[in-house]
């Protein structure tokens, strides 16, 4: 798990910073393993910054890289042209994204809310399938 300092105001100056990135045509760069860049997230296509955690594929035309983002703690699989190199004041910036646990919690699941939560999956299916037969 992650968290954020919602008072940082870093997390401004970076967010400026990533929404003035100019994409780059030129050939993908080789990146190692530790190496910090800039990375097109798939779910959003949102730039962010990020570390390569693995080097998936050398390929020089397309490279494969799984990165974590720095500033949220979340990871994709990227490949070559969604991945830039970082501009030196941005890399200079810690990351914002700030592992955490929590320590001495006891979850305790009673039949009672186990037995909510699968009539509330049953109901959701319900609906998807009546969703699905009226679009047919």
């Amino acid at each position: 798990m992650f968290l954020q300092m919602a008072d940082e105001p870093r997390l401004g100056y970076i967010t400026d910073q990533l929404k003035s990135l100019s994409v780059s045509a030129s050939a993908p760069p080789q990146l190692q393993v530790g190496a910090l860049c800039v990375a097109q997230y798939s779910l959003d296509n949102e730039w962010y910054r990020a570390s390569v955690q693995r080097v998936i594929s050398k390929d020089p035309v397309n490279p494969q890289y799984a990165v974590i983002f720095l500033d949220f703690g979340n990871t994709d699989r990227v490949g070559g042209k969604n991945v830039q190199q970082i501009d030196s004041a941005l890399a200079a910036v810690p990351a914002q994204a700030h592992s955490c646990s929590l320590a001495y919690l006891k979850v305790k699941l009673s039949i009672m809310l186990l037995q909510h939560a699968a009539h509330t999956a049953l109901v959701f299916l319900s609906i998807l399938q009546l969703v699905t037969i009226m679009h047919n």
